[in-house]
């Protein structure tokens, strides 16, 4: 299963970027892989993802290389981390990827105080941001659950 993981994470990355205009489903990877690999696994994925969406960013997008960028790239790394552990402290993988998006906002919400970027917050752009991360969470969780022939959540793995 380990091996199907990385394929959906890092294919949704690329896809995200290059489809949707960098809207990358984080905190839905992070949801679906703090559910089903060990914490060791689990980390080095979602800091994998989160290195290739920035290097996307930097790389291809031509993102600016000064200190709001590279501070939203900490806060994107913060809030991937926060949204990992939230959805490994839930049992549930619904339950888990909701926390998981709520605590990855919460943290660039913080980041927005001193960074700006309030705007990404107006009910539209925040359901947007959503739709995408809980259609990307959906998908995952099927391939997986259709891939390992169940998807057995195993808390030994936690």
């Amino acid at each position: 299963m380990f091996f199907a993981l990385p394929f959906i994470a890092l294919f949704s990355v690329g896809v995200a970027c290059s489809l949707i205009g960098c809207i990358v489903p984080l905190a839905a990877i992070a949801a679906v892989t703090a559910s089903a690999l060990r914490l060791r696994d689990g980390l080095l994925l979602v800091a994998g993802v989160w290195f290739a969406n920035q290097f996307i960013g930097f790389a291809v997008h031509g993102y600016p290389v000064n200190a709001n960028t590279l501070a939203w790239a900490a806060a994107l790394a913060l809030g991937t981390g926060a949204a990992f552990f939230v959805a490994r402290a839930v049992k549930h993988p619904l339950i888990g990827f909701a926390s998981a998006f709520a605590a990855f906002e919460l943290v660039l919400m913080l980041f927005s105080v001193p960074l700006g970027g309030w705007d990404a917050y107006a009910p539209r752009v925040l359901f947007e941001v959503f739709a995408v991360n809980a259609v990307w969470f959906a998908a995952a969780y099927l391939v997986l659950r259709v891939v390992s022939r169940g998807f057995d959540l195993d808390p030994s793995r936690r």
